[in-house]
């Protein structure tokens, strides 16, 4: 049935009480419209989160008229003034959508807090199941999808990808790979296409995912992109992701219950990270940095404190239906001090092109030394590096190095070796065989020890939240 017209009220006390139980709505043009004139009358019918108004001849509710004063003459129009204390569940609201259709009035929720009540319906249901459904979009190689299903499996839940996007087609494969090896029996629903072409072609639906991941473009807000990280906006390819993603959560009424970002920290100093969490609020959820703070500052997730060698840090943030509790002291019993040295991650020296060693030597000279440039070489002793970028195989200063063992030189680390500092099991780059292609997909995707804790302390919130535990 056509909505002629939208308007918002509010329930008021029923006279010499505190029970708000009172709806009075009244104007010259909407009621009228609707069938509702004067002396005309209407049944009333009361559910959980609705009062629905129809026009009815046996009704016993009937409209009065109002007048309304107009500079050109006074006006009459409609009223109605419904007391009844079987509308006290509603009254807590702040304000209750009021739909008009030909003949019928319904009051209900205003849109924003019946999508939260809704969302958190679904949520609970899923939690109940064991089973939650993810989307994963700018889902890269399955990085942040692997440890956060792991993450989840240390409770007792099962987080089932339903759909994957990623522009780039040698992530898709390397992702389906991923998901297949590790979760056996996992079918996902691939879209080799930018994120712009699924919301223009509506190819996604949403209605049964619980928990979208979305690993945001971080080139913009990168600190290594001079170009553009004071303002990561008018990054051409990434500053404007996260309308995307909100576009996508749009085109679904916004009743993804959950929604986990991932980015660079100095991401969360952006416009765009302020604007995508006030409409993300206003839409009726929380937001919620999960990582470390010092005092109002959010320090993001080190890699390195959770066992794996990268000082890494990562910005998570993550999305929950207003009122379900988080609390995220848990991610404390996850962290551990890595005690694995270097030594023991690299390929014996028989698998390694003694010439690589030689490569780079332009990172070395006076006039790179003179612009304040450092190279970093790593030792065999250590147990923890800088982080290890999507392009280090361009002989990069700002890469990590290993020294050679024995001789002089250094290199940077093979793609085994840089899975291995990222925690990853070697299987996670099978289906890229070119070093180029894998270094992009590392340097691109998380750290795993850090990301599965994040899954494992969501799970038990949400288990402890849905009275599970």
């Amino acid at each position: 049935m056509t909505v002629l017209h939208t308007s918002t009220t509010k329930l008021m006390k029923l006279r010499g009480t505190d029970i708000k139980a009172r709806l009075n709505i009244e104007n010259f043009y909407q009621l009228i419209s609707a069938g509702f004139k004067p002396g005309a009358t209407f049944s009333v019918v009361v559910d959980q989160f609705s009062v629905i108004l129809k026009i009815d001849s046996m009704g016993t509710n009937t409209v009065s008229p109002k007048q309304f004063k107009r500079r050109s003459g006074d006006v009459t129009g409609s009223r109605i003034d419904l007391r009844r204390k079987e509308l006290s569940h509603l009254g807590d609201c702040d304000s209750l959508f009021v739909i008009y259709r030909a003949g019928v009035l319904v009051i209900t929720l205003v849109p924003t807090e019946l999508n939260n009540i809704l969302r958190r319906e679904q949520l609970v249901t899923a939690i109940k199941s064991g089973r939650l459904s993810a989307t994963s979009i700018f889902s890269g190689i399955g990085t942040l999808d692997c440890a956060l299903q792991d993450g989840f499996a240390q409770h007792g839940l099962e987080l089932n990808t339903l759909v994957a996007n990623d522009c780039w087609d040698k992530a898709t494969t390397g992702y389906l790979s991923n998901l297949q090896n590790m979760h056996s029996g996992a079918s996902v629903v691939s879209h080799t296409v930018g994120i712009e072409q699924l919301i223009a072609g509506q190819a996604v639906d949403l209605s049964n995912t619980d928990l979208l991941v979305a690993g945001l473009v971080c080139k913009g807000a990168s600190k290594l992109n001079v170009a553009t990280r004071d303002l990561p906006e008018s990054h051409r390819e990434a500053g404007h992701q996260f309308i995307n993603v909100l576009m996508l959560m749009a085109q679904s009424g916004f009743s993804v219950p959950m929604l986990l970002v991932e980015n660079v920290v100095p991401y969360t100093s952006t416009i765009g990270y302020m604007l995508l969490c006030r409409v993300l609020e206003e839409q009726g959820y929380q937001c919620v940095l999960v990582g470390d703070h010092s005092g109002t500052a959010y320090d993001g997730i080190n890699g390195h404190a959770y066992g794996d060698f990268e000082r890494r840090k990562r910005m998570c943030l993550l999305v929950l239906p207003s009122g379900v509790e988080f609390e995220q002291s848990g991610l404390e019993k996850y962290k551990s001090i890595n005690q694995r040295t270097i030594a023991q991650i690299r390929e014996p020296e028989c698998m390694i092109d003694q010439k690589d060693y030689t490569k780079g030597q332009n990172l070395f000279s006076e006039k790179k030394r003179s612009k304040g440039w450092r190279t970093k070489i790593v030792q065999d002793t250590e147990t923890s590096t800088h982080v290890l970028s999507a392009q280090c195989y361009k002989q990069r200063s700002e890469d990590p190095r290993f020294a050679h063992p024995e001789g002089e030189g250094s290199r940077i680390p093979t793609v085994i070796e840089h899975a291995r500092l990222k925690g990853h099991p070697e299987s996670m780059i099978d289906a890229l065989p070119l070093q180029t292609h894998a270094h992009e997909a590392l340097g691109n995707g998380v750290m795993r020890k850090a990301f599965v804790a994040v899954g494992a302390v969501i799970a038990q919130n949400m288990k402890r939240w849905a009275c599970i535990d």
